[in-house]
């Protein structure tokens, strides 16, 4: 005896983001642009990012003398 398979129910907002998938595609866009950009810390504005940065940067002739 097989299992049958359950009949999908409609997603009314799967449905959205297809259409506006769809849509985003056939006005000439981009996978890149479709995911946007990456979301990585800002250089400039983390603590940490400057602290690692300061940590690990070149070193000088005579900076230890």
């Amino acid at each position: 005896m097989k299992k049958q398979k359950q009949k999908k129910k409609y997603n009314p907002f799967k449905a959205q983001a297809s259409a506006r998938r769809k849509a985003h595609f056939e006005a000439g866009g981009t996978t890149a642009m479709w995911r946007g950009r990456a979301a990585t810390l800002d250089e400039t504005h983390s603590k940490a990012r400057k602290n690692k940065l300061a940590c690990r940067g070149r070193v000088r002739v005579g900076d230890y003398t």
